[in-house]
């Protein structure tokens, strides 16, 4: 390349000589492992330690997870980190962080067996147990290890959902 770039050196079609990126380094992107998906979610908060100062630790929390996997494995996530502090300054695109989130508190979420979550005229519901006998209730879930899932809304803590379909 050093031959290429004095006077009287050529460039190929479409070679790149230089990538101009902005010093702004807000966003932090990272892989999630797929057994890990049901321990986060957006909000998360954690702390991200640059490769180049080990001691440093910049406040990071969870934007978005994505909804597909990599083709190497692992889900794509976007981290907002906090670059206010004096360290941080030095943080450049491209450089390597180690990121670590606070999983969620599992006692701070509602959890039921995948088994308990059915599909029903286009609707996700769990049978819950009533003395009337089982009802239909229309649930929203959330990340799930493939064997439980979170449940965002819909059930309550200390009802009985039933794992099969009545």
């Amino acid at each position: 390349m050093a031959k290429k770039l004095v006077p009287g050196g050529k460039l190929a079609p479409k070679e790149v000589i230089m990538t101009v990126v902005s010093g702004d380094v807000s966003r932090l992107v990272a892989v999630v492992p797929e057994d890990k998906l049901f321990l986060l979610r957006e909000g998360t908060e954690g702390n991200a330690t640059p490769a180049f100062n080990p001691r440093l630790s910049l406040p990071t929390q969870l934007a978005e997870i994505a909804h597909a996997p990599q083709p190497g494995g692992g889900f794509l996530a976007s981290l907002n980190v906090d670059t206010s502090g004096d360290g941080a300054r030095r943080l450049a695109p491209g450089m390597n962080v180690k990121v670590t989130l606070e999983p969620v508190n599992e006692k701070s979420v509602l959890t039921v067996p995948l088994a308990a979550v059915f599909q029903e005229d286009g609707r996700t519901v769990a049978y819950v147990k009533k003395e009337a006998g089982p009802e239909a209730v229309a649930i929203a879930t959330g990340a799930t290890d493939g064997k439980m899932v979170v449940v965002t809304s819909g059930l309550n803590e200390g009802e009985t959902v039933l794992t099969t379909r009545p």
